[in-house]
């Protein structure tokens, strides 16, 4: 980063015309006027910042896999044609999942090799912008785990527990606000496995990260 600092000088000065009495001082004699300069002028330091590309890109970082969305923070997203909020409240993993799991499919026989399967549980709320319901698996949002530095579909995810209500896919109607509670499947090894949105389908350039720990 190359930083340059740009010294100024600020003059400080007034104009004192002298008047006469009632009637008018003839130009010949009126006296010149006089600026005076503030005696404890100071210099002023003005530091300026040159951001390279790298930098650049940081400080508009937020939401992204570096800078996720921390867990119970809301954020809004909207575009031309969809409107809502989302939080993740609460998430588990692990044992502590299985547990909950048990009671909810209790034919689940766990996780393939290497993966432990979490629970997330998000608020939603429907923005106004568009009448239609709000779905996070369709044609304009998809869900996603980012894990060990992978991005996998939610919805494509292998050996997850079933029969979960409501699900993560459940329409969220307008105006309305809807918690959901949904399996993932994270890598054992990752400690901080991230839950993403993505709106535009495309290489996860416009993608919100949300931390999950």
């Amino acid at each position: 980063m190359r930083v340059r600092k740009l010294t100024l000088g600020m003059l400080l000065g007034c104009s004192l015309v002298a008047c006469g009495g009632n009637q008018a001082q003839s130009p010949m004699n009126a006296p010149m006027p006089t600026a005076t300069v503030a005696p404890n002028e100071q210099p002023v330091a003005v530091t300026v910042t040159y951001l390279d590309a790298a930098e650049l890109e940081d400080a508009f970082s937020f939401g992204a896999a570096n800078d996720p969305i921390a867990k119970g923070e809301m954020l809004m997203m909207a575009s031309t044609n969809l409107s809502f909020a989302f939080e993740v409240v609460d998430f588990v993993r692990g044992a502590q999942a299985l547990t909950t799991i048990a009671t909810l499919d209790p034919a689940y026989t766990g996780p393939p090799a290497g993966y432990e399967v979490g629970l997330v549980r998000a608020k939603i709320t429907h923005g106004r912008a568009n009448p239609e319901p709000v779905v996070l698996d369709g044609a304009q949002i998809s869900l996603l785990v980012f894990s060990n530095a992978e991005y996998r579909p939610v919805k494509d995810l292998q050996g997850l527990p079933c029969c979960f209500e409501p699900r993560f896919d459940t329409p969220v109607a307008n105006g309305d606000v809807l918690e959901v509670y949904f399996p993932i499947l994270v890598a054992l090894d990752d400690p901080n496995p991230l839950l993403v949105i993505n709106r535009e389908q495309a290489d996860h350039a416009d993608a919100e990260h949300f931390a999950l720990q």
